[in-house]
């Protein structure tokens, strides 16, 4: 029977749901505030970006009750609207079983094209980035020989371990396919989708030895499979503290060197309603941090999680906002953008419903115009209040946050959860005005008109009862500044600190569209094909330093590489490549380079060596060079 919701009451796995801080004031409010909400001056986690699983994807679905086509795959109105709209940078998708022909021992070809196909669509609106999830291995490579976690008897399934070898060869021999058809390299691969949940749907159950023996046979196989670009993801348990199923207490697991050079981002979805404490949650993001590994969220959604659709609106906010503020994710997926339904107030697991036309959803509204404003490369800043009633952080539902986002505006959601209206005066945020806009059960982030900022402060702002507001400053003077930028190559205040392009087809200006830090950076115009350099001449560095970079690429660059350099006086060239591929776009990207002890002083040059593939036209950043 075909599935059409992935979560069925997942063993009661509930949501918490994210509440954002957003300053807001209605007109002609004669109620002067005896609250306020602080936005801090400290940045938090720089976000990389913002995902979801678009869609279920089987070109064989094609019709629902002689109706729908429940595939994604024709219907461009809701294509535009999750891959425009919504501020999407990366999509995670499934390696389904199907994709293995046990008959042959080889891929199923056919299958992995609608996998192929979902990636492109994603590609065409120019989401370059993406992740694999496993559901379940292959039937045939499991014992009992079922796709889904448990049979109809109740028998939880497993990896044969004698198939271990054979499954990670067919995971590596499926990303190198996907790449050969023109839909690049993944990001980033995981091995089992909740590896403890014995579910009635595609999973597998994995215990802590098996679990790490493949996690190691997984990396090495990609390292040797042409695949090394590939991070390894996970455990993506359903709560933050059921990873420590598969990887240890605390991660003891990670003592192990061999597993915990194997994998690369701890990932774990946020199903936790009924199962964490905040002291849980806080102990998970702090041993998260000390394993020295990114920290990604790749599935929540607010099923279960209220009874209308104000509700889990409500409610997913203020999950979200606890996701980022309480665990330090720098990425964060909703779990499904579109689902074959018309009926948006009862299925809140989908951004989009629709047949043709899309049906938003009220988070739809919410994250787009959050994820719009606050995009990749923008950073998480912590919130205060002096009202009692709402929840700023220590929380395992926090209501307001903010972002700090890479053309220096400070962008603050705030929920209002109470059945009270609040007038609070909010503070420490940037411009000169700020817009509000505003949900609640009768709207979607109406615009609810601009107000003067002060000082750093919007006075008497209205957040009516029940509702979400995101706030987007305008410019970046007044209240807290972003932090200034102390690099010896800063980019700011027009300088260009004498760089140069090595060709006309390189234009370079001073920009304050991006900035890594304070305002400004180093804008590289390209509009040609071939192999530049942007450089400047006898800088003042000594040898032994390491150099630190910071590069902005967009999605869908035609570059093959980047290259930080420096060349002594000897012409002795020291440098750091970089694909493309391997680089977030969209977001600043750090690279670091070691000036060799024993090079002749004084340096000729430094600087970023670039490679197009074919003619390109498109512009990167470069910001905060500094040793």
């Amino acid at each position: 029977m075909m599935k059409f919701y992935r979560k069925a009451h997942v063993s009661g796995l509930a949501m918490l749901l994210f509440v954002t801080l957003v300053l807001g004031s209605f007109p002609g409010s004669s109620h002067a505030a005896t609250n306020s909400v602080t936005v801090s001056s400290t940045d938090s986690q720089t976000m990389k970006g913002w995902g979801a699983f678009p869609s279920y994807f089987r070109s064989d679905w094609n019709t629902e009750s002689g109706t729908q086509n429940f595939t994604i795959f024709n219907k461009s109105q809701i294509q535009s609207a999750l891959y425009s709209e919504l501020g999407l940078n990366i999509i995670r998708v499934d390696l389904q079983p199907r994709a293995f022909n046990a008959a042959t021992w080889s891929l199923n070809t056919t299958a992995l094209a609608d996998l192929k196909q979902q990636i492109q669509i994603a590609r065409d609106y120019g989401i370059t980035d993406y992740v694999v999830s496993v559901w379940s291995p292959p039937a045939a490579m499991k014992d009992p020989a079922d796709i889904n976690g448990q049979t109809p008897s109740g028998q939880a399934t497993h990896l044969r371990t004698d198939m271990e070898d054979a499954f990670v060869q067919y995971a590596a021999d499926a990303l190198n396919w996907l790449d050969q058809q023109g839909v690049g390299k993944a990001k980033a691969f995981s091995l089992q989708n909740e590896p403890s949940a014995a579910v009635g749907y595609d999973g597998c159950v994995y215990d802590q030895t098996q679990y790490q023996r493949v996690l190691v046979k997984l990396k090495n196989k990609l390292n040797n499979s042409g695949l090394s670009s590939v991070k390894v993801f996970g455990p993506e348990g359903q709560y933050p503290s059921s990873n420590w199923n598969q990887l240890g207490t605390n991660f003891s697991g990670l003592s192990d060197t061999t597993v915990k050079n194997a994998i690369d981002v701890v990932a774990t979805h946020t199903y936790d309603q009924y199962y964490q404490e905040i002291g849980t949650l806080t102990n998970y993001n702090t041993q998260a941090k000390n394993t020295g590994k990114e920290m990604w969220m790749t599935e929540w959604s607010p099923i279960d999680y209220g009874t209308s659709e104000i509700d889990w609106t409500i409610n997913g906010m203020r999950h979200f906002a606890r996701d980022l503020v309480e665990m330090e994710h720098t990425y964060w997926f909703f779990w499904r953008g579109w689902g074959h339904t018309n009926d948006n107030s009862s299925h809140p697991e989908n951004l989009l419903t629709g047949d043709t036309a899309p049906v938003r959803s009220k988070l739809f509204y919410v994250f787009s115009k959050l994820w719009k404003n606050a995009p990749a490369g923008s950073k998480v800043r912590k919130m205060s209040t002096t009202d009692t009633t709402l929840k700023a952080t220590g929380s395992i539902e926090d209501d307001m946050m903010a972002f700090v986002n890479p053309s220096g505006q400070t962008v603050v959601l705030l929920v209002n959860p109470t059945t009270t209206s609040k007038t609070l005066d909010v503070k420490g945020i940037n411009g000169n005005s700020v817009q509000q806009f505003v949900t609640t059960s009768s709207q979607n982030m109406t615009d609810s008109g601009n107000f003067t900022v002060s000082g750093g402060q919007a006075s008497n702002l209205v957040f009516p009862a029940r509702s979400i507001s995101v706030l987007v400053t305008s410019g970046t003077g007044g209240g807290t500044p972003p932090v200034s930028d102390t690099s010896v190559y800063n980019f700011e205040n027009g300088t260009m600190h004498s760089f140069y392009g090595s060709a006309a087809a390189v234009t370079l200006s001073q920009s304050t569209t991006r900035a890594y830090s304070g305002t400004g950076s180093l804008k590289v115009s390209v509009n040609g094909s071939g192999t530049y350099k942007i450089s400047k001449d006898s800088p003042a560095i000594t040898a032994g330093k390491t150099i630190t970079y910071r590069i902005w690429v967009p999605g869908g660059a035609n570059l093959n590489y980047v290259m930080p350099f420096i060349m002594d006086y000897n012409y002795t060239w020291t440098s750091n490549w970089k694909a493309y591929s391997s680089l977030t776009p969209n977001a600043w990207n750090t690279i670091t380079l070691t000036y060799p002890a024993n090079s002749v002083a004084p340096s000729r040059s430094l600087g970023i060596e670039i490679q197009t593939n074919g003619t390109w036209t498109g512009d990167l950043y470069i910001d905060s060079i500094n040793w």
